[in-house]
């Protein structure tokens, strides 16, 4: 936590919560994703971190933390207006593995407000889509794990493979090395040896 937030969080008037919610879909093989955030202010864009969110009546529910060590296992209602969760359900496999983000800010630390900083999150919470629970003209329901849950994790993770990595690598644009979607954490100039 900034010695900011901390002093923000902390006064008798720190100002508006803003929650912003992110639905990636990376996770399960598509470059998209969708920023909403449940502000919804005449005339007032927010934009966090140079991500502009627009408007959804996201809800989230079963975020609550227990005493005895068991994860959260929440659920998360998105807006079906124009359709826009049934096509990706029906194109995405009811997006089970995509991965859903909830943040909490101040209003005072969105980009263009007098304390702007990116690094400045109140909450973070990560899930991981389980399963869709429900779909009907107004909203689409899932299920979620916390992406920090080990239940059906088994070691090692991923199956080991001689002389092969199974990173995603950087793309070439045509002028220069993208690294946006890169999951392997070599960057230097060294790319093979002699034998």
């Amino acid at each position: 936590m900034t010695p900011e937030l901390a002093a923000v969080s902390q006064s008798l008037s720190p100002g508006s919560l803003i929650d912003l919610f992110i639905l990636d879909l990376l996770p399960i093989g598509v470059a998209q994703t969708y920023y909403f955030t449940t502000t919804n202010q005449a005339g007032y864009t927010v934009t966090f971190n140079g991500h502009a969110y627009t408007y959804a009546p996201v809800g989230i529910s079963g975020i609550e933390s227990s005493a005895n060590g068991d994860p959260p296992n929440p659920k998360a209602m998105f807006p079906n207006a124009n359709k826009f969760v049934s096509a990706l359900v029906v194109a995405y496999g009811d997006l089970v593995g995509a991965e859903v983000t909830r943040m909490q800010t101040f209003k005072q630390f969105l980009d263009g407000e007098s304390l702007a900083d990116p690094t400045a999150v109140l909450r973070l919470d990560r899930y991981t889509v389980e399963q869709k629970t429900g779909l009907n003209a107004v909203f689409g329901e899932f299920s979620m794990r916390p992406v920090y849950s080990l239940d059906t994790k088994f070691l090692p993770g991923r199956t080991c493979l001689k002389e092969l990595c199974t990173h995603r690598y950087r793309t070439w644009n045509g002028s220069a090395f993208v690294y946006t979607n890169a999951t392997c954490p070599y960057v230097g100039t060294g790319y093979f040896k002699r034998d």
